[in-house]
């Protein structure tokens, strides 16, 4: 992670970690510190910390999913243009200090998955269905090299990015309502044939993440 002081590349920049905070640039985290008094640094206390830690675990709590990723190398715009594509997909996308991820995780009642929480990491929480969100990243990954998915955490389960990957492929409920609403219009066997397709596809998905936890 970019030390604070550190000069930014001309261009856009990277992200700046301080202390559990992420800023946009330097100056940014100089200009908070003074705003907050003198240049006292707010960022140190443990209020602080523990108010970060309160506002993950309860957006954890609240996820139907969460998936973590690796922002190392990304810049200010190609991050925001990740953040759009999560928010679009009714997800959060927040980078965090692993070691108050950590905290909030357990706090919310969650698996803490370490070997995920290792370098630089990005968290998006699922606030709606997580399809949309999964393949918004997985897509993303596609036009950002370097960013890369590191599994998350699906009904109290740790995933690999295989199961992340099987997630963006699977039909929204909007999608699948309309699905089954059409095939009730035509003949019997089309409407067998949509259910079947998608109990397919979770039972596939299921079936990857118990042979995964029978080899661990």
């Amino acid at each position: 992670m970019t030390a604070v002081g550190t000069p930014l590349p001309p261009g856009g920049g990277r992200l700046v970690d301080f202390r559990g905070i992420v800023f946009a640039s330097a100056a940014m985290q100089r200009r908070f510190c003074l705003q907050k008094g003198g240049g006292r640094n707010l960022a140190l206390t443990r209020e602080r910390k523990e108010m970060l830690v309160r506002q993950f675990a309860e957006m954890a709590a609240r996820s139907s999913a969460i998936i973590f990723t690796e922002n190392q190398g990304l810049t200010v715009a190609e991050m925001t243009q990740v953040r759009r594509r999560v928010r679009e997909a009714e997800g959060a996308y927040h980078v965090v200090k692993n070691t108050l991820l950590r905290l909030a995780l357990a706090q919310a009642g969650l698996p803490v998955p370490d070997d995920l929480l290792r370098g630089p990491t990005a968290v998006s929480f699922c606030m709606g269905e997580v399809p949309p969100v999964a393949k918004a990243l997985v897509e993303a990954t596609k036009d950002l090299e370097r960013l890369q998915i590191k599994g998350g955490i699906l009904e109290g389960r740790v995933m690999d990015p295989e199961g992340i990957q099987a997630l963006a492929e699977l039909p929204t409920r909007d999608v699948l309502m309309a699905q089954v609403l059409g095939g009730i219009q035509g003949p019997a066997r089309q409407v067998a044939g949509v259910v079947a397709g998608s109990i397919r596809q979770i039972l596939n998905l299921l079936q990857a993440r118990i042979e995964q936890l029978e080899a661990a």
